[in-house]
């Protein structure tokens, strides 16, 4: 009875390592893979980065986004402010809107 007993713990043990083993890889992978859910395999924004370059913002304006993300009480995030300077002129300081009048890459009207 002893020897059956010790013989099932064995195979379990022999069996279940392996299986163990295998699971903690797969978290391990799952706990560091910087995959963002990407098809594209880039590299793009979580949650508060700034993508810069090719795709984001130009790096010319980047240390001016994050300084005013980072002056915000609110909380901005840069990548929200960023996405917001993308929308409203795409970036180009000399953009303006010939129906309502705003001016610049931020789009503000020139009373303001």
């Amino acid at each position: 009875m002893r020897v059956t007993r010790w013989l099932a713990v064995a195979v379990g043990g022999a069996v279940m390592t392996p299986v163990a083993l295998g699971v903690g890889v797969v978290l391990l992978i799952a706990a560091f893979d910087d995959d963002d859910g990407d098809s594209g395999g880039s590299l793009g924004p979580t949650a508060g980065s700034l993508r810069i370059g090719r795709g984001g913002v130009p790096s010319e304006y980047a240390p001016m986004i994050l300084e005013a993300a980072g002056d915000c009480d609110a909380g901005l995030q840069p990548a929200v402010l960023g996405a917001q300077l993308k929308q409203e002129s795409n970036f180009d300081p000399r953009a303006q809107s010939p129906v309502a009048g705003a001016q610049g890459i931020a789009q503000f009207m020139p009373g303001t």
